[in-house]
């Protein structure tokens, strides 16, 4: 994973077991990013009751893909096409799937008929990038 892909607030994941001071976090707990540098993120992860934050390689963190129920949580709606949310671009506001690889969505207007970019959103940071960068607000 690169760094200049991130944004602060982005959400990435564990790769691998890793130790905050006495804290074991194991692969795959979901981590917010507070803060990015070089070859490091700075990460606030929940684990178990509490909440740990530290400095990790970015080689041990990896995206989240994209999921119908993630998706879901994050408020979209499942439209016939692709997932409907509250961007709004014109009349439509998809995020939809073209039809070649149902693992692929892309942003479009229109409803579905115009993509934005021909470049898939198939992880949450990228989906939370680009919810910012046409709303303005963060997508939790």
């Amino acid at each position: 994973m690169k760094t200049e892909n991130l944004k602060l607030g982005n959400y990435v994941r564990l790769s691998d077991d890793y130790t905050f001071v006495i804290t074991q976090v194991p692969a795959g707990t979901v981590c917010k990013v507070e803060a990015i540098k070089r070859n490091y993120l700075y990460l606030e992860c929940k684990v178990g009751d509490g909440v740990c934050y530290s400095e990790v390689p970015v080689s041990m963190v990896e995206p989240i893909p994209l999921t119908e129920e993630l998706l879901l949580k994050s408020g979209f709606t499942k439209e016939y096409n692709g997932f409907c949310n509250d961007i709004e671009l014109s009349y439509g506001r998809y995020l939809y799937n073209d039809g070649v690889n149902d693992a692929k969505l892309f942003v479009s207007i229109n409803s579905a008929e115009y993509p934005l970019s021909n470049i898939p959103i198939e992880y949450l940071h990228q989906l939370q990038n680009i919810y910012f960068d046409l709303t303005g607000k963060e997508l939790e």
